[in-house]
């Protein structure tokens, strides 16, 4: 399913545009709830039962920044369980039980700071190498000191 930024278009009542037709054929929208793909790291997930304005004619939907949301988190969370990933709040403990600033996480791993930060909030999924990266740091002394050895 296509979705549509919509941005420009006025908003009415609880986020949805004013003018309830599709942007691509003019069909009159419907709320509806449907299975949405979304790519979490470059994977397609299915996410399930995802409520919207639905086009029943080309299948194009709209979403509020509310059910936007609500879609991200569910595809992460999807994709967190099916890789078995290390949650948000385990890389904020983990770093802090470290005594790391995200700053210092991030040049130890070599990704940019503001990504260990997104992974703590949650606006970001760590890949799966970088979770396996994480565990061995966690879980293997001298590690740290070993990848910090090494970062540029």
């Amino acid at each position: 399913m296509k979705t549509t930024n919509n941005r420009h278009n006025r908003r009415g009542a609880g986020g949805r545009p004013d003018d309830d037709t599709c942007p691509s054929c003019g069909t009159a929208m419907k709320p509806t709830r449907r299975q949405v793909r979304l790519a979490i790291n470059g994977e397609p997930i299915q996410v399930r039962d995802v409520a919207h304005l639905g086009c029943p004619r080309c299948g194009e939907g709209l979403f509020t920044l509310a059910e936007a949301r609500l879609l991200f988190r569910s595809a992460q969370a999807i994709y967190r369980r099916k890789h078995r990933l290390l949650a948000a709040t385990e890389i904020g403990a983990l770093r802090r039980e470290l005594g790391l600033s995200a700053a210092a996480l991030a040049r130890a791993l070599r990704v940019n700071k503001d990504l260990v930060a997104r992974w703590e909030t949650e606006r970001a999924v760590q890949s799966v190498a970088y979770d396996a990266l994480l565990r061995i740091v966690r879980d293997v002394p001298g590690s740290l000191d070993y990848l910090r050895s090494r970062a540029a």
